[in-house]
């Protein structure tokens, strides 16, 4: 006998299945246990300068569950792999795929991402100074195309 039947709430419950037949009754019951659905997502950013970010799993549901980060492309490490907020790690400069599983009971759900890592920018402004006269010679060194922003009111010369 088939039938469907809505709870009110995540909890257990204990269903009975009878059947009459003139002075003749069974019974069997079943237990079932309806779990919140999860649907949890990754807040992160699509690119890092340098081999490091903290990623945060935004948790839908109410009752704590277990989540589980993971990475399908290279050797992410996760300081905490089995908490909704990790640092994630690199060892180099790419694009990495991390998924962050989530379980509640029987029922599950996963959300992944792709993050590109960039090499940090080195940059050097230089040593801080005085000098005499109006003259300013800036001598900075990046691994990077770079530009000086200078105070408002002052310009370079043409």
């Amino acid at each position: 006998m088939h039938t469907s039947v809505s709870v009110n709430a995540y909890n257990s419950y204990v269903f009975v299945l009878s059947a009459y037949r003139k002075s003749c009754v069974t019974k069997d019951s079943v237990e079932i246990t309806a779990f919140e659905t999860p649907q949890i997502q990754i807040q992160y950013q699509d690119s890092v300068c340098g081999f490091s970010t903290i990623l945060h799993g935004i948790n839908a549901i109410s009752n704590p569950v277990n989540v589980l980060w993971s990475s399908l492309s290279g050797n992410v490490i996760f300081s905490n792999d089995d908490s909704v907020s990790t640092q994630a790690s690199v060892p180099s400069q790419g694009l990495y795929t991390i998924i962050l599983n989530e379980n509640n009971g029987p029922c599950s759900w996963s959300d992944t991402v792709q993050i590109q890592f960039f090499n940090e920018i080195n940059l050097d402004a230089g040593t801080n100074d005085s000098i005499c006269g109006l003259h300013v010679s800036l001598n900075g060194v990046s691994s990077h195309p770079s530009h000086w922003v200078l105070p408002t009111g002052l310009s370079m010369p043409a």
